[in-house]
């Protein structure tokens, strides 16, 4: 796997960056997958199709895994964004 296209949100909110990741020998990109973070806990989420239901809204996951294999997809994929996280955004030296 591989990560492509990192880019940093600067907006409010959980978002803290957009990526794509690709499986090299699959062939196969998944675009727009989103790190998100609150309360110090952070995840990823999958491009998704937002929709109301009861008066709620709610998120339709285009990708789902089985619980355990996701667990394990995740650990590898914050081993990829680790070098991406490390480095400081743009932005960092602007003093406003």
């Amino acid at each position: 796997m591989e990560i492509k296209n990192f880019r940093r949100s600067n907006g409010p909110g959980a978002s803290l960056a957009t990526f794509d990741l690709s499986f090299i020998n699959m062939g196969m990109t998944i675009r727009n997958l989103v790190l998100m973070e609150t309360k110090g806990q952070k995840w990823i989420s999958f491009p998704s199709k937002k929709y109301e239901s009861e008066g709620k809204t709610k998120y339709y996951n285009y990708v789902v895994f089985e619980k355990e294999k996701f667990k394990d997809f995740t650990v590898k994929v914050f081993e990829l964004l680790a070098p991406f996280l490390a480095k400081p955004s743009a932005d960092s030296d602007c003093p406003f």
